[in-house]
């Protein structure tokens, strides 16, 4: 490289420092730790200022102050409040923004303690400073508390730090007068640190959901804007109905310097449970069974209707069309003079076969040897023998070659079972009379 473009190379380098540099602000501030509460978990007390704790970290207010706290310390560096780790655990300090410089106090008795600076927030990203915390023994009280002695933590010149653990032994660490050299650079966007990619949700009746809310899985921090001034919002909105399948949402994260950082996600809803349902019809006569049952967005399934009124769905004779034909003698053929219904469901005493030549008498073979209409079995009922139309003195001899039979093939006009005067004086009822 030539030493004419070296020093355009270093003159431009030093500019962009120089600007970045110039919208970059650092600011000193103190947790005293006045003010929350003896016993008050910190949290987000100080979030105003970009600053947060972990949730098992309080306050606590010294026990010798008038109306009593439950602070075992004294001679504590400002006014009554300091702040405590509990005992054998980890407190850990974080900064929206970034800081490179750290002092504060502690106090710890016999036992030592620790701390470690890391450049992520929660205790993550490269470790950039750590020091032991030595126990300072127990001096006079205030008039009283073990935690007596106190001496100065003092960190410089950190590189852009974002989190402080802080390690306490038995009996637990106090820490008071924490001061940051907090630096925010307003061009920074905000960093999403975790969110979901995605949710889902099945379909209502109608084949749509309402969009689920991405945002309260986000977590975002920036170094200017404290976490919970940080505005987070979606698109499509929670609530917008979508349809079946996958839909893309962009979750963005705006700072208080109108910065944006966006990520995507998916939110996915599914056909099942959702849309229309249907009802198998196996037998294939348009009426679906009751039993059998599919919801789906996408329409009725190949075999499936949309209406549940089948009663048999293994006969497609049948469902709500079905005729049923009152069958008074119980041969299994039935006469719609006699009663007709339609209905799916079989009633009592009906058939689906109408048309019976002889309603009074069982005839299922329907004979009919001389073709007029009426059912051989009803004219042997009748009388008329020789099925000739008429009951006369031509079907005398036929009835008395069986008479006194049992179960004989003609002559039994009752049906009683065998041939006697009873059935000759049904014939004389009878006589001169034709069919019908």
């Amino acid at each position: 490289m030539s030493g004419r473009t070296m020093t355009r190379w270093c003159s431009g380098f030093l500019a962009m420092v120089a600007a970045t540099a110039s919208t970059a602000t650092a600011t000193d501030f103190t947790l005293t730790m006045e003010g929350i509460g003896d016993g008050a978990f910190i949290g987000g007390f100080y979030s105003g200022v970009g600053v947060t704790m972990s949730p098992n970290v309080r306050a606590r207010v010294d026990s010798d102050v008038y109306g009593g706290g439950t602070g075992n310390f004294a001679n504590e560096p400002s006014s009554q409040t300091a702040m405590q780790v509990p005992s054998n655990a980890v407190g850990i300090v974080n900064v929206s923004g970034t800081f490179t410089n750290f002092t504060g106090y502690y106090s710890l008795t016999t036992n030592s303690g620790s701390y470690q600076i890391y450049s992520g927030a929660d205790g993550t990203g490269t470790l950039l400073a750590s020091g032991s915390l030595p126990g300072l023994g127990v001096g006079p009280g205030d008039p009283s508390g073990s935690y007596s002695n106190w001496a100065v933590i003092d960190v410089a010149l950190l590189p852009d730090a974002r989190s402080i653990k802080f390690t306490a032994p038995g009996g637990g660490l106090y820490l008071d007068d924490l001061r940051f050299r907090i630096i925010c650079n307003p061009t920074i966007p905000p960093v999403v640190s975790s969110y979901t990619t995605s949710l889902s949700a099945n379909a209502g009746p109608s084949c749509t959901a309402p969009m689920a809310d991405f945002r309260p899985f986000v977590s975002a921090n920036d170094n200017c804007t404290p976490t919970n001034q940080l505005v987070i919002t979606q698109s499509p909105a929670p609530g917008t109905i979508v349809g079946i399948g996958q839909t893309a949402v962009t979750i963005s994260v705006r700072d208080g310097d109108n910065n944006v950082s966006t990520v995507q996600a998916t939110f996915t809803v599914n056909a099942a449970g959702g849309g229309t349902t249907f009802y198998r019809d196996a037998d294939g006569d348009s009426f679906g069974n009751p039993l059998s049952t599919v919801t789906t967005c996408t329409g009725a399934p190949t075999g499936y209707v949309a209406n549940d009124d089948d009663c048999n769905d293994g006969d497609a004779g049948q469902n709500p069309n079905t005729l049923w034909y009152r069958d008074i003698d119980g041969d299994g053929i039935g006469n719609a003079a006699d009663g007709l219904l339609q209905q799916c469901p079989t009633p009592a005493g009906f058939t689906r076969v109408g048309g019976d030549n002889c309603t009074t008498v069982p005839n299922p073979d329907q004979a009919d040897a001389n073709a007029n209409g009426y059912g051989d079995a009803c004219e042997f009922a009748r009388g008329d023998l020789n099925l000739d139309g008429i009951v006369n003195a031509a079907d005398v001899p036929l009835l008395l070659n069986h008479w006194g039979e049992v179960n004989p093939p003609l002559g039994d006009l009752d049906l009683n079972g065998f041939v006697n005067a009873a059935d000759f004086a049904r014939m004389l009822a009878n006589w001169g009379s034709g069919p019908g």
